[in-house]
């Protein structure tokens, strides 16, 4: 079912990172940025489809923008490009949570948006033009496989960070006394947005420690998911670029070899 000597070939393998990247600093990165408009920015449910206009249109209209670059661009240097965006795009969601600002969030989202529409398609083509055609089919279920497992990953990953980020802001706040240790079920009601208003006797943050514990977690995730996409991008320049340079050279190479062989066969039998 599943040919283990395509994971020998570098540029299998640096597609197959781009995917990962991709799919867990963009698609999952995306999936919590409803959660953070409605608690973080206070908007209502009804309008948070409104917000998220700036990613959907990215990711819209950058696949049109990935196929004209295609004409000038290799495969790798589309993903590099697409993978440092998402990057980008992370790294401005991180500071735009921690300053609030909101339309420097929206900015931000279209970037994560663009990089995502950059490299949608071309990851899937990547990992499937690195092998040979009797196993196209394979490798498509490897870059599927990729993707889900990303998600899967990257959703309990950036999820932990999160809470870690929360727990980490809300301890510094709150427990000034040494010893001190916030309650799990605390530290969870916060980052999911079911602690908002302040507890009796003060036994509770109040709403503006909420807000920036909140805020601290979500710019931890989104840190989180700029490094992985800046990983993926160095592991695809990586990989990918020195094996197409090595293509290039093997190719070369069996049409000049042949030639002074049956010269030097051509001398012998004269």
């Amino acid at each position: 079912m599943l040919e283990l000597r395509l994971f020998a070939s570098p540029a299998f393998i640096g597609g197959v990172a781009a995917m990962l990247g991709y799919a867990s600093a963009a698609q999952v990165t995306a999936a919590f940025l409803p959660l953070y408009l409605q608690q973080g920015l206070g908007i209502t449910l009804l309008w948070t489809g409104v917000a998220l206009l700036p990613f959907a249109l990215g990711m819209l209209v950058f696949p049109l923008v990935s196929r004209r670059l295609s004409a000038w661009m290799d495969s790798w240097q589309l993903l590099g490009l697409g993978l440092v965006v998402i990057a980008l795009g992370n790294l401005g969601l991180a500071d735009a949570v921690q300053s609030a600002d909101s339309t420097r969030f929206y900015i931000s989202m279209a970037c994560l948006g663009a990089g995502g529409g950059l490299i949608n398609g071309e990851t899937q083509k990547a990992i499937v033009g690195t092998v040979s055609a009797e196993h196209v089919g394979m490798a498509s279920g490897v870059s599927t496989t990729a993707r889900f497992l990303a998600m899967l990953m990257g959703y309990a990953g950036l999820s932990s960070v999160m809470l870690s980020g929360v727990r980490t802001d809300l301890q510094g706040s709150l427990c000034i006394e040494p010893g001190c240790w916030l309650d799990a079920e605390l530290v969870t009601a916060v980052a999911t947005g079911a602690l908002t208003a302040e507890g009796p006797a003060g036994s509770l943050p109040s709403p503006v420690q909420v807000l920036q514990a909140y805020q601290a977690g979500f710019s931890r995730l989104f840190d989180t998911a700029a490094a992985i996409a800046f990983i993926a991008a160095i592991l695809v320049l990586l990989l990918m670029r020195p094996r197409s340079v090595a293509q290039q050279k093997t190719s070369s190479r069996p049409e000049s070899e042949p030639g002074r062989c049956s010269q030097r066969a051509d001398q012998a039998t004269e």
